[in-house]
């Protein structure tokens, strides 16, 4: 399931991922430019849900 999310953020063009020839074989994902612009959207969501969590979960 992670690999297909990571899959589809890297054909969004919302993630690059560099594959290191290492032993273990590692992989390394980091956010593009493209995907640096959600920071701040994605930042005021998460402040929308801590301002709403009550009334989110029911308390």
């Amino acid at each position: 399931m992670l690999s297909q999310e990571l899959k589809a953020l890297e054909e969004n063009k919302l993630i690059t991922r560099t594959l290191h020839d290492s032993m273990p074989v590692t992989v390394e994902y980091a956010l593009t430019p493209l995907g640096m612009s959600l920071r701040e959207l994605l930042n005021e969501l998460r402040n929308w849900g801590k301002h709403f969590r009550d009334e989110i979960v029911g308390k």
